[in-house]
């Protein structure tokens, strides 16, 4: 039970410091609190089995460094290095275009340990659903694109095909 109440603790921790940061931004369809994303991303990493207090932790802190002031030094200081790590290979360089950071993320995606391909997969099948049940404001044409981007980078990830059945059945 001990181990249990601690694994919780810093997940709700986790889920707290993201509430804070992202505070009241809302998902592209410009209506879902943004934090329904993380949560329901860390979902899908424990619906796939995956247990690893870290990767839980950084499912749910996985758009903090990318979205909001908030750093990797910070997250490192407050959550531990393997935590800051997940998190940092999947925050894009906003510094980049757009178009630069899409293909770096395809490039990236097949180097990611499997903590942070897990939680990658998951946050590329959680996008996938929200196109349609909550879709954000964009062109049937950019959705689609959108959608095509998504297969590349769970195509690019080290992990199975069988884990890849939302994009391939």
């Amino acid at each position: 039970m001990s181990n249990l109440m601690n694994f919780l603790g810093f997940v709700f921790e986790a889920i707290e410091f993201a509430i804070a940061a992202h505070g009241d931004q809302k998902r592209k369809d410009g209506v879902t609190p943004y934090m329904v994303h993380p949560v329901g991303v860390a979902r899908l990493v424990a619906e796939a089995g995956c247990t690893d207090a870290a990767a839980l932790m950084a499912a749910i802190l996985h758009d903090v460094v990318e979205d909001t002031p908030v750093t990797s030094q910070e997250i490192e200081a407050r959550f531990g290095a393997d935590v800051s790590k997940i998190v940092s290979d999947l925050s894009d360089d906003k510094s980049l275009s757009k178009a630069e950071r899409k293909r770096l993320t395809i490039e990236h995606a097949a180097t990611l340990r499997y903590q942070s391909a897990i939680v990658k997969l998951a946050d590329c099948t959680y996008n996938l659903r929200s196109l349609d049940e909550a879709p954000p404001k964009w062109t049937e044409e950019r959705i689609e694109e959108y959608r095509l981007w998504l297969g590349r980078v769970v195509d690019a990830l080290p992990l199975s095909r069988g884990q890849k059945s939302i994009f391939h059945p």
